[in-house]
């Protein structure tokens, strides 16, 4: 599946949260940690890889990367945890920070 990301690269207290939150689960049977140069958040798909062509694939990316280049950087908070039933994550907010690059 093709999908865009926000990373969290450089972002050390993001990194810190998690650990601190990975240290309190450690105990917990069958939860895999995501390790901190994999954080991110998954904020749209595109298609799965095998119905997306490369050709449609790059003019979706030569799109974006156009009318992103005009949306200025947002900030966003990250936490507290939330339990779902296959993932703990983490709160963003907020949301309505996000929908301009979305």
């Amino acid at each position: 599946m093709y999908t865009w990301h926000f990373t969290f690269d450089g972002q050390s207290d993001v990194h810190r949260l998690v650990e601190d939150y990975q240290a309190r689960l450690a105990h917990v049977p069958g939860l895999d940690p995501i390790p901190a140069r994999w954080l991110h958040l998954t904020t749209q798909g595109l298609g799965f890889t095998d119905e997306v062509s490369t050709d449609v694939m790059d003019a979706v990316v030569f799109g974006v990367r156009d009318r992103l280049s005009g949306v200025p950087p947002v900030r966003v908070s990250v936490g507290p945890a939330v339990v779902d039933p296959e993932v703990v994550r983490l709160k963003v907010s907020p949301v309505g920070a996000l929908v301009p690059v979305r």
